[in-house]
């Protein structure tokens, strides 16, 4: 089969934003289903070092708009391709296809933009519509209810590299990455959408008010809207505590996670909080601002704070700092179902479903 996918350069996705989901599920698509044949599409030229074999580059570089783009272009080239199916990912479809489309959706902030009327127009055409979370299911679905009928949940994944780590190891990562001082981990975008303003402010507060050596490690890029963020961290009281690492690797990742006192998760928008399973499957305590997502990754374990409340998360980390019987409870009831499978069996899920 050739199968293209449409994917706007998500298959580079990083781990501090997306858990690599998207990488993981296609790349994983290609190396599971070696007699297929898979068409990377792309606007403009991009250097294919290190896609799988059974994989290729499809440069469609736009003349005129998006528009042609999309109802022309697009469909010309999957023709003469002689592509079978096209999977596109966390975009809306192109409305002019004669191929079977399926639409995988990862996260939920690209449909915090889209067009309503779009949306409900589009979406009831595909195939089938694969989401990783109940959250993004009923994202989707208040966009457009008459899809309800080609919406399918698949499972997410969980890299190996998160495992719970012993007291010794712990110590290490620490002197590695915190000069040997505990510290909470956030991850993801530095961006206003992901509430990092508030979250250096409840830091503060609790800086202040225990006086801590405790440290923050900010590990994500910086978006043009959140450069103000990253600006005003030179004039921070605290600086010389928040320690900001732009593009960990995903072993690094893993292993900032394991060693963490507790993971602060501020983004209420993604619609899959795969920074929640991370974490309490490693043993780590998480505070989160209440969302559909972190109460579906972590039900009970979670810590919740109350984003409408601005000192909430600050008196949330300090409960948290100070009362090692709050984190015993919360680790308690951690459910199994952050033990998520191997991406394996997410991509094998996929590939049944596109029918490979």
């Amino acid at each position: 089969m050739r199968m293209a996918v449409l994917a706007a350069g998500q298959w580079t996705d990083r781990p501090t934003d997306t858990g690599n989901a998207v990488r993981e599920i296609l790349f994983g698509l290609c190396q599971q289903y070696p007699s297929h044949n898979f068409l990377f599409i792309s606007k403009k030229s991009f250097n294919p070092a290190g896609l799988p074999v059974n994989a290729q580059p499809l440069v469609i570089s736009p003349v005129l708009n998006h528009y042609y783009w999309e109802e022309w272009q697009l469909p010309r080239a999957l023709k003469k391709e002689k592509v079978e199916q096209l999977l596109v990912v966390n975009e809306l479809p192109p409305a002019k296809l004669k191929v079977p489309v399926t639409l995988l959706v990862t996260h939920a902030r690209w449909l915090l933009d889209a067009d309503a009327a779009k949306a409900a127009e589009l979406l009831p055409r595909v195939r089938h519509i694969l989401v990783l979370s109940e959250t993004l299911r009923n994202a989707l679905l208040a966009l457009a209810p008459a899809a309800a009928a080609q919406v399918r949940l698949v499972r997410p994944g969980q890299n190996a590299l998160y495992r719970p780590l012993e007291w010794d190891d712990r110590q290490a990562v620490k002197q590695e990455h915190a000069g040997g001082t505990e510290y909470f981990l956030a991850t993801g975008t530095i961006d206003p959408r992901n509430n990092s303003l508030p979250l250096l402010k409840a830091y503060s507060i609790l800086k202040k008010r225990l006086r801590s050596n405790v440290k923050l490690i900010l590990a994500g890029e910086v978006s043009a809207a959140g450069q103000e963020i990253i600006d005003s961290l030179t004039s921070f009281r605290f600086r010389q505590d928040v320690i900001w690492l732009p593009q960990p690797d995903a072993a690094t990742l893993a292993t900032l996670t394991a060693g963490a006192y507790g993971l602060l998760f501020t983004n209420r928008f993604d619609g899959l909080a795969l920074p929640v399973y991370n974490a309490l499957h490693c043993n780590v305590p998480v505070i989160a601002y209440e969302s559909p997502a972190a109460r579906e990754a972590g039900g009970p374990a979670v810590i919740y704070a109350d984003p409408a409340q601005s000192d909430d998360l600050a008196e949330k980390l300090i409960l948290l700092y100070k009362d090692e019987n709050l984190r015993a409870r919360h680790l308690a009831v951690v459910p199994d179902t952050v033990h998520l499978p191997p991406w394996d069996s997410t991509v094998l899920e996929v590939g049944a479903m596109l029918g490979l």
